[in-house]
């Protein structure tokens, strides 16, 4: 009996033949047999279908979305990631030999050549090289090199394409999560040209503002946006920020309360009374996070622009409590010695987190203290503890 020929399958996005058992498009990236999910206005959101994007997402953050899922039962989707950049001597992208693990996957990173090798092949293609920019972006979120990546392809990009605005923010928010904020504000600046009405990227430049520093302009960049759009909560949230950043905790608090006023829901209203309650017991002008305003979820998770460690101690608690997730749980930390600091934390389910993201978690406290070491000059080994701040119990340990 002769059977019958298989039906040739091909890619709904851009035509190509898919080969047997494919389960992406050699030609565009595209998942199989994903819907053609157009792409949203805002590039830099996580909700992004990007040719290739979906395929990532899958090898990288499946376990990870539904686990900060789990963590932010109480609040939003962290709102402004803030993956630490590149450690010394990876201004290339490269990683020094005695870097701590990173995250991406064999198959991830397969991946990534493949998209890497058909942008080569296509120089004169600003799609190629803006796909591949958008997956290399979301791999920096697990592996810091690959924001160096990011913005070189997304300049590339831009070189065939100059007047992208998309491309323009794109690259601006990869140099705003690589902490490069004089690079970010240029960016922000140049899209602004095209895009001059985009309250959501004119309250990233004022942040940009805020993390070199320049607090009165950040504050006079925000009430020009406010007077504009009275009801943008984040711009009101980040004035206060700003306020608090110069050590004027009244009119810090005044705008907070603004936008908790403007909030339309229990979580985002939370997360802003944990703020006030962390306002209250620091110092003026130490603030305690900024949000991007275009991020899911609209309230701070992150430690923008907090004063130079004076000492590893410091920086470690620095860099637990810019943590987008952990940050938020720590109730105290406790030091038996320099080698060693116990950080107590508040209904943070370990036992709820899959090993692969929980390997990941362990990296990124590895990271902190890798980044700590290097600044201070600590050749010997030292240790992070997780405790359950209610049980006393040791939930993970990273040692570098």
């Amino acid at each position: 009996m002769t059977s019958e020929p298989t039906a040739a399958k091909f890619c709904s996005k851009c035509g190509a033949a898919l080969g047997t058992g494919a389960r992406f498009c050699s030609g565009c990236g595209t998942a199989v047999g994903a819907p053609d999910t157009p792409s949203p206005a805002t590039p830099r959101s996580w909700r992004e279908q990007l040719p290739g994007l979906a395929v990532l997402t899958i090898f990288l953050s499946a376990g990870l979305i539904l686990w900060v899922g789990v963590l932010q039962d109480t609040g939003p989707t962290a709102t402004a990631p803030r993956p630490p950049g590149p450690p010394p001597g990876a201004v290339d992208g490269s990683m020094p030999s005695d870097h701590p693990p990173v995250g991406l996957t064999d198959e991830a990173k397969q991946f990534l050549d493949q998209m890497t090798a058909k942008a080569e092949a296509a120089p004169s293609d600003p799609a190629a090289w803006k796909n591949l920019a958008q997956v290399q972006a979301r791999a920096a979120a697990l592996d810091p090199s690959y924001g160096a990546l990011a913005a070189e392809s997304f300049r590339h990009a831009l070189n065939l394409r100059p007047d992208d605005a998309d491309t323009i923010r794109a690259l601006a928010n990869v140099f705003y999560d690589q902490k490069q904020y004089t690079e970010a504000s240029a960016q922000y600046e140049r899209y602004l040209e095209i895009r001059p009405d985009d309250m959501n990227v004119r309250t990233d430049l004022a942040t940009t503002f805020l993390y070199r520093q320049e607090i009165d302009r950040a504050i006079a960049a925000y009430k020009d946006i406010i007077a504009a759009r009275p009801d943008f909560l984040q711009a009101h949230f980040n004035l206060g920020l700003a306020y608090e950043a110069k050590g004027d905790r009244t009119q810090a608090l005044a705008a907070i309360a603004k936008a908790r006023d403007l909030a339309t829901d229990d979580p985002t209203r939370e997360r802003i009374d944990h703020v006030v309650k962390e306002l209250e017991q620091r110092a003026p002008g130490a603030q305690p996070g900024t949000a991007r305003a275009d991020a899911p979820g609209g309230a701070p998770d992150s430690a923008p622009a907090a004063p130079p460690a004076e000492n590893y101690r410091a920086a470690v608690e620095q860099g637990l409590r810019a943590h987008p997730i952990l940050g938020l749980k720590i109730t105290r930390f406790e030091w038996p010695d320099d080698t060693r600091v116990r950080v107590l934390v508040d209904k943070f389910p370990m036992d709820k987190m899959p090993d692969s993201v929980r390997n990941l978690f362990r990296g990124r406290l590895e990271t902190i203290i890798y980044d700590a070491k290097e600044q201070f000059e600590i050749a010997d080994e030292r240790t992070i503890e997780l405790v359950d701040a209610a049980s006393d119990a040791v939930m993970d340990r990273a040692t570098q």
